[in-house]
């Protein structure tokens, strides 16, 4: 079942329009990497005072459109338990946000989450039937920031048995999350993927994040579904009518989708929006 809200003339406005926006005007470039994998695709890019700006033509957009896989599956440890993301299929539930604060209800107070507090929303998460997948519920502040994400990726992985994904706050734990997934899917789903990595890559407007944007090249290239987002706010990072933001988010998240088939065509790609 799919909840459609707009007329299907209108959304097809909206994408040429977005086609438009990054051949035209182009979109903001912070990375290296990034740099030199649109040049050796053989897209135009403007350098002015240290400000690159690329400029995606139609023609590459629509074509890493075509090598997008349409659906893809993550498998839990679990028996049976898997989370297949298809277009036309049932609604899948997981838990989004990251928050710092958890409330307690003895005294009605706000205060910082922890370790314990992440374990413990893990443990109901994935009791739940209705929930398919787990993200982290929370951040949890009592431990270092350079062992966050690992500390998140190691305890999903091992309290979990519904597939998960996992997001990044730093570069520290990247690397050994990615080697750790590689010797996990083999050793112990069977060589089936059971993660995604998300990302928010974009700063809005059409700006693309170094750290986002390098992670996500290296989660394509290894074969791990990615789930980026945009996020732009209405009438502050985004033109205020709600045809002008779907333009904006639209042109934004193409433009990560063109990265993750450049880098590898096929590459899973989850594609997400979060209008504010």
């Amino acid at each position: 079942m799919i909840f459609n809200t707009l007329e299907s003339a209108t959304v097809e406005n909206i994408h040429k329009n977005s086609l438009e926006v990054l051949a035209q005007t182009g979109i903001a470039v912070e990375s290296d990497k990034v740099l030199e994998l649109l040049k050796a695709s053989g897209v135009r890019v403007t350098s002015d005072g240290g400000r690159h700006i690329a400029f995606l033509p139609e023609r590459l957009v629509e074509d890493s459109l075509k090598t997008v896989p349409r659906s893809y599956v993550l498998y839990g440890r679990g028996k049976g338990v898997e989370a297949r993301f298809e277009r036309g299929n049932p609604p899948l539930f997981g838990p989004s946000g990251v928050p710092h604060l958890v409330f307690e209800n003895e005294t009605c107070t706000r205060r910082q989450a922890g370790i314990k507090d992440y374990l413990a929303f893990v443990k109901l998460l994935d009791g739940l039937s209705n929930v398919d997948f787990i993200s982290p519920p929370c951040t949890f502040t009592d431990l270092p920031e350079e062992t966050i994400d690992f500390t998140t990726f190691f305890h999903l992985s091992n309290t979990t048995l519904k597939p998960f994904s996992i997001d990044f706050s730093n570069d520290y734990g990247f690397g050994a999350v990615l080697s750790a997934v590689e010797i996990l899917k083999e050793g112990v789903y069977g060589g089936k993927p059971f993660v995604q990595f998300g990302f928010c890559p974009v700063i809005s407007p059409l700006r693309l994040d170094r750290m986002g944007t390098d992670q996500l090249i290296d989660t394509a290239k290894a074969g791990i579904p990615v789930a980026p987002i945009s996020m732009p706010q209405s009438g502050v990072s985004a033109p205020v009518t709600l045809a002008g933001t779907l333009t904006l988010m639209n042109a934004e998240v193409l433009s990560v989708l063109v990265l993750s088939q450049l880098a590898r065509p096929g590459a899973p790609f989850l594609f997400g929006k979060r209008k504010a």
